[in-house]
């Protein structure tokens, strides 16, 4: 199953890794190598999973402009953290060298599932146990007026899940770029809202069509089936995510 994802990921990848291996704008290149990188196999579940959490709480108007940013940000801590390590440590850096890569990226379906009984209902977090706790918590802070901390949260859970071709695209081919840039030190972060280049697409059509008065006029009557297919959805990537990665 990981080689068809991986299949589907080149497919998709290859136009923006030309580009960015071609541009001579370092900045551009950072984005295109995000672009490239939002579709690799250890993200599309990834980005798809981050679609139907936030797709749902805008559908049910919950969801806060800051919250959105607050996931960005929760990736961009994460790459400007591996960038800044790359520097010190050097072009040594590997999978092998930063094991939490390997198992950051395995939690992942687990995650997804624990959040699609969450959605459905299924689970409640009083007997969840602490190892869990992550997992849960996206689903409990999302009923919780104000309280954006999940958000920045799933955006670091989302951008650990390192597989080969994210280690080639940040490790690989960005890092060499940023090293000779003289501001070089900002394109981890410009690479990593490039990852969420699926999400930014969606909302952007969804905003820039004027679908969300539409459905917002049906949100009320709908939210509750939207509530629970998204809860599904969850289910299946989450199934289809862990078959394919603790399968390696």
């Amino acid at each position: 199953m990981y080689s068809f994802f991986s299949e589907i990921s080149r497919w998709l990848s290859s136009p923006f890794a030309d580009i960015a291996i071609n541009s001579k704008i370092a900045l551009l290149a950072a984005l295109f190598f995000g672009f490239a990188g939002s579709v690799a196999p250890c993200q599309l579940t990834a980005n798809l999973g981050s679609i139907t959490y936030f797709g749902n709480k805008y559908m049910n108007e919950k969801l806060a402009g800051i919250e959105f940013l607050l996931y960005l940000l929760g990736k961009i801590a994460v790459y400007s953290i591996f960038g800044f390590l790359f520097w010190l440590i050097g072009q040594n850096v590997s999978v092998e060298a930063i094991p939490i890569f390997v198992y950051a990226r395995k939690l992942i379906g687990p995650l997804f599932i624990l959040m699609g009984l969450f959605f459905l209902g299924l689970v409640k977090i009083k007997r969840i146990s602490f190892g869990f706790k992550l997992a849960a918590f996206v689903r409990k802070i999302s009923d919780r007026a104000g309280n954006k901390g999940g958000a920045f949260l799933m955006g670091v859970a989302f951008s650990l899940g390192f597989c080969p071709t994210m280690v080639l695209l940040f490790f690989g081919w960005l890092m060499p770029v940023a090293i000779q840039s003289s501001y070089g030190m900002i394109l981890p972060s410009v690479f990593a809202i490039g990852t969420a280049f699926p999400l930014l697409l969606f909302f952007a059509i969804v905003i820039g069509l004027g679908l969300d008065r539409s459905l917002f006029k049906h949100a009320k009557k709908w939210g509750n089936v939207i509530y629970k297919l998204s809860g599904l959805l969850l289910i299946v990537l989450g199934i289809s995510d862990t078959v394919t990665y603790w399968e390696l």
